[in-house]
């Protein structure tokens, strides 16, 4: 859930930017948030509310994810770090980080693109 989520914030903030012709490599260590991307579905609840945010924002066309990849957790330490972040254990965030500026993202209302009803 949180590699999935951590994924729809990532998209959100930086590929409407890109616009909707660009083709965009998606890259995650996560490989039940890459399956929910390609199949639009989850057998999680939490993550079928994901994947409905990912289609409704592609269906918009705010941006298009071309092509899914896996990569091993263990090369990715600086966005399996972020990810888990918020986390109930949270990961070290790696020095290669030191420098970067935080972006608080707000995750109320205004977030969801569909609300439950």
């Amino acid at each position: 859930m949180w590699e999935g989520l951590a994924l729809l914030i990532a998209v959100r903030l930086w590929l409407p930017n890109l616009g909707f012709t660009a083709r965009v490599r998606c890259k995650s260590d996560n490989q039940g948030a890459l399956h929910m991307l390609a199949k639009g579905k989850a057998r999680s609840p939490d993550m079928n509310v994901l994947a409905r945010e990912f289609a409704i924002d592609q269906a918009l066309q705010v941006y298009r994810l071309s092509w899914l990849k896996h990569i091993p957790g263990l090369t990715n330490l600086e966005a399996d770090a972020l990810s888990r972040l918020h986390a109930p254990i949270p990961s070290a965030i790696p020095s290669s980080l030191d420098q970067m500026e935080i972006i608080r993202v707000d995750l109320g209302k205004s977030f969801w693109r569909i609300n439950e009803l």
